[in-house]
């Protein structure tokens, strides 16, 4: 027994130092151009420059922003031609996000990637002041970055705020003659993430309130009151678990047969509820997932009265 367990351990080590080891697809250059329409559209142009090794087949660019409607696909280069979605040698998947995989067949050396999008109502509307938050690159992507250069601009006759920038620190910002801002960075690890940040006066009444805006602002206004639901429910639990102990208390032998019912209906309810919850779970993500984790509370709630009447029906009585 104590050789097969040395033998998984030093397998299980062997391939995490191979696993650590493995060379991780470096993107020399990778720059990004912002354009915010005054609809409250951003245009988004990058152009990267890549390492590919041997192993590497298909590259991947995943674009996944929390503060726009979604992301529309516009076009996508490999080495300077445009690439045809029905070549096969394209997959793109948008809607709230964005994937598109280049596929390589084998090209080891350093190609040239470019991609055009489009995030929908990315502007947040505060009176005639508009912000912009946008993370371009995240912590989930797969690649490092050696030199990043970004470009926001505004729309023509509009000049970003002075505070306007990226939202980490390392960043080197400076203003354009256009009324927009730059900013470069080197070395980026895949774990560093890139987020714009500016502010703009806008017209609100050229643009569309934002659907995500809305929905933050009335998850924060839901908030407490689904908590609530939730506690009540737990209140709930615990008051029908003191009726059933003050009816049935244990020093009491005289009416075994009738205990042995209510610890029955204790876990029958038990039961009862953690299906409810599950049920309750799916229809809060369908219908209320846009409102954060607060929705939660309730199927949470549920589940936990359930597992109490389970796990200390049959004690309390």
């Amino acid at each position: 027994m104590t050789r097969i367990v040395c033998a998984v351990v030093a397998a299980a080590l062997c391939f995490a130092a191979c696993t650590g080891t493995r060379p991780r697809t470096v993107a020399d250059t990778f720059t990004a151009v912002l354009q915010i329409q005054p609809d409250g559209g951003l245009d988004v142009q990058e152009h990267m420059t890549v390492r590919i090794d041997q192993d590497t087949t298909v590259f991947e660019r995943r674009v996944t922003p929390v503060r726009a409607d979604g992301v529309e696909f516009v076009s996508a280069t490999l080495d300077g031609r445009t690439l045809d979605r029905a070549a096969g040698v394209l997959d793109v998947d948008a809607g709230p996000s964005l994937r598109v995989r280049w596929r390589l067949a084998g090209d080891v050396g350093t190609h040239e990637f470019g991609l055009q999008y489009r995030a929908a109502n990315a502007v947040e509307i505060q009176g005639h002041r508009g912000y912009v938050r946008a993370t371009i690159l995240d912590a989930a992507r797969q690649f490092d970055v050696r030199s990043a250069t970004f470009s926001v601009l505004a729309p023509p006759g509009v000049s970003l705020a002075k505070r306007s920038g990226m939202g980490e620190a390392g960043w080197t910002v400076a203003r354009t003659a256009e009324g927009g801002v730059s900013a470069e960075r080197r070395d980026l690890a895949a774990a560093d993430t890139a987020t714009v940040a500016v502010e703009l006066p806008i017209d609100p009444a050229g643009m569309k309130d934002p659907a995500w805006q809305l929905n933050d602002e009335r998850a924060e206004q839901f908030a407490l009151a689904f908590i609530s639901g939730g506690v009540f429910i737990l209140v709930v639990g615990a008051g029908i678990l003191w009726i059933v102990r003050f009816e049935h208390p244990r020093r009491r032998t005289d009416d075994e047969a009738e205990r042995r019912v209510v610890r029955r209906g204790l876990r029958l309810g038990g039961l009862a509820c953690v299906a409810l919850s599950i049920l309750a779970l799916v229809v809060t993500w369908l219908f209320l997932g846009q409102y954060g984790l607060s929705p939660m509370a309730i199927p949470a709630s549920i589940f936990i009265v359930g597992i109490i009447f389970l796990a200390i029906g049959g004690v309390i009585v």
